[in-house]
């Protein structure tokens, strides 16, 4: 294995009991010190890889190494080196951010005084210490997601599996874990999903699109993006006739999205009479950049 790759995965499959196919032949690398994030729609396979990388899951064929180790046949050698958080992970809602994070610690094998010395580094690094003596049911649910990743933290594992760490959670604690992650990145390889394409956009170094159990793109954002036809779009902030809708498609590629128009023009040549035309039709609209967000209703919605 490449030093620099710390997960290798080639043609893994995985069909549960009642005949679905979750992972059909999946080939991914995860490269040291990268964050990657795993998109795609509900049942795609997301959780069940990251499951397989966990070694919660067994798959039905194929390969797993994580640094050089063969952690289908080896789990037990493979789980010092991961930090997990699952979907359904929750802190004991009756237990201290220190309590919880201290004894996690103990439990993977520190001894007290590391242990101790540890939690209250990651408690300050989360920006949890003035909390540390609250049980977590009193705690906020950014608060309680970071605790999540204080006790997976304090293993030291350097691989970190992180599934939706962030689903739920509003939009300023959901950043605070964004900017948390990014730091952890200095000491860690994070591998995470998300339905977020602005969070993967913001915080990955590469995105891996699944759609029905097989790898459909493989990049960092900004190169899926520039694969598109087209990189800017204009956003219809006014109401439009279906007739006017229509006639707009000579400009490019209409989409509606909630009741608003999207278009995205063919070309660079295509924009400016297109905003002559909204101009002179007295409707009002933005124009910006294309995003991942952009990008993945293309690519996945193309595909529905």
């Amino acid at each position: 294995m490449n030093p620099s790759m710390v997960i290798k995965v080639r043609n893994l499959r995985k069909t549960y009991q009642d005949g679905t196919h979750a992972l059909r032949g999946l080939k991914l690398e995860v490269h040291e010190g990268e964050i990657l994030c795993v998109a795609g729609p509900n049942g795609a396979g997301k959780t069940t890889l990251l499951r397989i990388l966990a070694t919660q899951l067994l798959p039905t064929s194929g390969e797993v190494q994580i640094l050089g180790i063969d952690a289908i046949r080896y789990p037990k050698h493979v789980r010092p080196y991961l930090g997990v958080i699952s979907q359904e992970a929750r802190p004991d809602p009756d237990r201290t951010p220190w309590q919880q994070i201290f004894y996690y610690g103990w439990a993977r094998g520190l001894g007290r005084s590391l242990a101790k010395s540890r939690t209250e580094e990651i408690l300050k690094l989360l920006g949890l210490w003035e909390m540390r003596d609250r049980i977590a049911r009193e705690l906020s649910g950014g608060l309680r997601q970071r605790l999540l990743l204080g006790m997976t933290l304090i293993s030291g594992a350097p691989i970190l599996i992180l599934d939706e760490p962030t689903v739920g959670l509003d939009p300023i604690a959901r950043r605070d874990l964004w900017d948390i992650i990014g730091q952890l990145k200095t000491s860690s390889t994070i591998l995470l999903t998300t339905h977020s394409m602005e969070e993967a956009e913001i915080i990955s170094d590469r995105v891996a699109v699944l759609y029905d159990g097989t790898l459909i793109a493989v990049d960092s954002p900004q190169r899926l993006i520039t694969t598109l036809p087209y990189s800017q779009k204009v956003l219809l902030t006014s109401i439009c006739h279906r007739s006017f809708v229509n006639s707009l498609k000579e400009f490019g590629n209409t989409r509606e999205v909630a009741g608003k128009v999207i278009v995205y023009p063919n070309s660079s040549s295509c924009l400016h009479p297109l905003v002559d035309h909204l101009t002179r039709q007295g409707k009002s609209f933005l124009v910006g950049p294309i995003t991942l967000e952009d990008y993945y209703l293309e690519i996945v919605g193309g595909k529905r």
